[in-house]
């Protein structure tokens, strides 16, 4: 019997219906959307406290209300409470948690603005105070008081210019991100609020969080609806009142983000933030505009005279640990037959454990990538995972020679059999990086295992791993206090997790303890010279690593240091944005993640390899390729907020991020991928005619060993020859949804490099580490 047509039509509609939600729940297939609070959570007694709170405000019960807050502040100040609700973008979900004392200060805030009659009482009792210590801090400029008293007096009168002053002390620093955290909580009117307006032109998802002018002005490209937004920004009347206390702040607020800028330009969009402010003063009242103007005029002067790079490169995070601007690398055209070579050892991968499909991502099974050289006054640092060597850069003459012999800068005396012994499973491969400042060289050392199945405690009772730190003014002499290792007392069943990042006096280093629960991470800070402990941070993230068991974990977990902040990607299901002089937390933010008991269908999982993919700080954005999730996404640097996130699918066989180039995000494993880094959608890829999935066939030539950036190019390494791109794809295809990447040349490695290797650009000479050699091309 046939259907009638209304039945039809009935079914077409509910077909679509579910076809609708299915394709929204898509976004989330096989993700861990119920997240698991975060270790540093607040407890139950203050959740209860909390809620107390909102009971006594419902109530009318002002002066209880406020007794409560201070008791919260007082009690968890440093406790991290859910800020808002989740956020979406491609395939990935996020959720954002803040300081306790964050959260006290909005609450006060809205009671506040809930009792208008009362806030000339409550700003009688506090002003005097905060006025107290605003006064004196202008002399001290203790930046842990400020911030403090920022947070407790938060909603007195004086409230945003102790915002302001921590701003300034923060710029006298050059702490750009830092300064720019504060300058947002003067005045949050910076930040464009995504549920508060309608939707910016370029933002594709409906998050319930904010981000800032400049980042919205540049994601729409400055576009008529850009500006109808900013109108309607400065018609409202709040900002139109310049009567009001809180809009004198506004000038003060823009002046300062305009210098933040200036002082931190490595950490910031100054072009972005030029254009938006340029805009943005049009419709402010003219007083602000006055005020606003001759620091903008200084900007703009100051980006005419030297232009924005073009080009930031991640690759020294492998060696100094630290983001730099490289405006012009160049590197000639290699040989086939190098300069010169020295033999590395051979480490396999054959034992590692790590849940995802064969081959490896961007390497060979049999012949790890472990090596990831620095170059230092004219030579090349190799951490061999037992020991440390140097050669002369430009001849390849070891260092140093001590009486006609040469010896290792350090030798640890383990055999290279002994360090990865063979029937011993592992979960991860070691990595040999480094960190040299100021003729002073910092690297982990020992036993490659972070996480031991069953603890081996070094003969004193201490870890199995060390930091050891040379000084290269003496020949690798040790430095007083190293080696240093993690006490059994302080950090019980702990390790270092991989090369410290130098700030400073301070060495910050990622510290994993393992036991029958699972793995705790977090980070410490000791002294750069003498070792000391400054501090320890919470635990950041704590999980269980699949198909450890029975295997020893190896993990390498960098640290990125950017603007006075410190950025940790956990490989947890979190990214911490941490104080660097105390250690505590500015933000958190989760992301869902695979969950493995309840997949019913198999996954490459290919993701998995990213063991050394630290966060990346560029244009006041925060690039992460977790190692538990598929996607590579995109968040605010200040406050943590979802930018974009890509797709699942696109990105799953990337394992390294390279940088950017103008308004390209380059990242690299199987294949060499273009992402734009405003929206996060993919532009190019090569090779481009296989795409990542269970059922796909791999690319070829595909990628083997971590690529770099050098200058307008990206040199991308596969088996037997390096394949030079241009980094900015061809002008027509920037508008379509893929484009069809240039390349420039091909450079012939010869069978030296059929096992592809890990490069670095440095002054015009190229260095080539394969799993077994490290080559010198010019």
């Amino acid at each position: 019997m046939s259907m009638q047509p209304s039945v039809r039509t009935t079914l077409l509609v509910i077909l679509i219906a579910f076809g609708l939600v299915l394709e929204r729940t898509r976004l989330v297939l096989g993700q861990q959307i119920e997240f698991v609070d975060p270790p540093a959570i607040h407890t139950a007694a203050e959740q209860l406290l909390m809620e107390q709170v909102q009971q006594l405000s419902t109530a009318g019960e002002f002066d209880e209300a406020l007794v409560s807050l201070e008791k919260l502040l007082d009690q968890a100040g440093d406790a991290l409470v859910l800020a808002g609700e989740s956020q979406r973008a491609g395939t990935q979900v996020t959720r954002r948690f803040v300081p306790m004392r964050e959260w006290v200060a909005e609450q006060t805030q809205t009671l506040l603005m809930s009792w208008p009659e009362r806030r000339p009482q409550y700003q009688a009792t506090v002003d005097g105070l905060a006025m107290s210590v605003y006064e004196q801090q202008r002399l001290l400029k203790d930046p842990e008081a400020v911030r403090r008293a920022a947070d407790r007096y938060s909603a007195s009168k004086l409230g945003g210019k102790l915002n302001l002053l921590l701003a300034d002390i923060y710029l006298e620093y050059g702490w750009g991100i830092a300064a720019v955290q504060a300058i947002q909580r003067a005045e949050p009117d910076l930040r464009f609020d995504l549920m508060g307006l309608p939707k910016a032109p370029a933002v594709e998802y409906q998050p319930t969080g904010t981000l800032g002018w400049p980042l919205v002005w540049s994601q729409s490209a400055g576009s008529p609806a850009a500006q109808s937004l900013l109108q309607d920004w400065g018609n409202q009347d709040r900002i139109l009142d310049t009567a009001a206390a809180d809009r004198s702040l506004l000038p003060e607020a823009m002046h300062r983000l305009i210098s933040a800028v200036q002082v931190d330009p490595a950490s910031f969009d100054a072009q972005g933030v030029h254009q938006w402010a340029s805009v943005a003063v049009r419709y402010l009242p003219p007083a602000i505009g006055e005020t606003v103007q001759p620091a903008l005029t200084d900007l703009g002067d100051r980006l005419n005279a030297a232009q924005r790079p073009d080009l930031v490169d991640a690759s020294v995070t492998f060696a100094m640990n630290r983001q730099r601007a490289v405006s012009a690398v160049t590197a000639s055209d290699a040989g086939d037959w190098p300069v010169w070579s020295q033999a590395l050892a051979r480490y396999s991968t054959s034992n590692d454990r790590t849940i995802a499909s064969r081959p490896r991502a961007g390497e060979q099974e049999l012949g790890a990538l472990c090596y990831h050289p620095a170059v230092y006054d004219g030579k090349v640092f190799v951490n061999e995972l037992t020991r440390i060597v140097a050669y002369d850069a430009a001849t390849g003459r070891a260092w140093p020679e001590v009486e006609s012999n040469v010896l290792p800068l350090f030798d640890s005396q383990v055999a290279t059999a002994a360090y990865l012994p063979l029937g011993y499973p592992f979960v991860g491969v070691p990595r040999g990086t480094l960190s040299i400042e100021e003729g002073c060289l910092y690297a982990r050392m020992g036993s490659p295992v972070t996480g031991w199945s069953r603890q081996q405690a070094w003969n004193d009772g201490n870890s199995r791993s060390y930091l050891v730190g040379l000084d290269l003014s003496q020949q690798g002499s040790m430095l007083q206090g190293f080696p240093l290792r993690l006490s059994e007392d302080r950090f019980p069943g702990a390790e270092f997790e991989g090369a410290p990042l130098i700030w400073g006096e301070l060495l910050l280093v990622a510290i994993a303890q393992r036991d029958n629960v699972g793995v705790r991470r977090s980070v410490a800070a000791f002294e750069r010279l003498g070792g000391g402990l400054v501090w320890h941070s919470k635990v950041l993230a704590s999980d269980v690593v699949h198909a450890s068991e029975d295997a020893n974990i190896i993990a390498n977990q960098l640290l990125t240091m950017s603007g006075g902040r410190l950025y940790y990607g956990t490989n947890m299901g979190a990214i911490v944005c941490l104080d660097p002089l105390h250690g505590e937390i500015i933000w958190q933010t989760q992301y869902a993640r695979p969950d493995m008991s309840r997949r019913d269908y198999p996954r490459p999982d290919r993701f998995r390899y990213r063991d050394l993919a630290p966060c990346m700080v560029e244009g006041g954005v925060l690039y992460c390729a977790p190692q538990d999730c598929a996607e590579i996404f995109a968040l605010d640097v200040t406050t943590g907020d979802l930018v974009w996130s890509t797709d699942d699918q696109q990105v799953a066989d990337v394992v390294h991020l390279l940088g950017v180039y103008g308004d390209n995000l380059l990242v690299s494993g199987d294949r060499l991928v273009w992402i734009d880094r405003l929206s996060g959608r993919v532009l190019g890829r090569f090779p481009g005619a296989t795409t990542p999935g269970v059922s796909n066939a791999l690319p070829s030539p595909r990628g083997l060993g971590r690529g770099v950036l050098a200058g307008g190019e990206v040199w991308f390494p596969v088996a037997g020859e390096i394949l030079v791109f241009s980094a900015q794809l061809a002008p027509e295809h920037n508008a379509l949804a893929t484009g069809t990447p240039r390349l420039l040349r091909r450079v012939p490695i010869g069978t030296r490099g059929r096992e592809g290797g890990n490069l670095l650009v440095e002054s015009g000479r190229l260095f080539y580490a394969s799993p077994s050699r490290l080559l010198m091309f010019e």
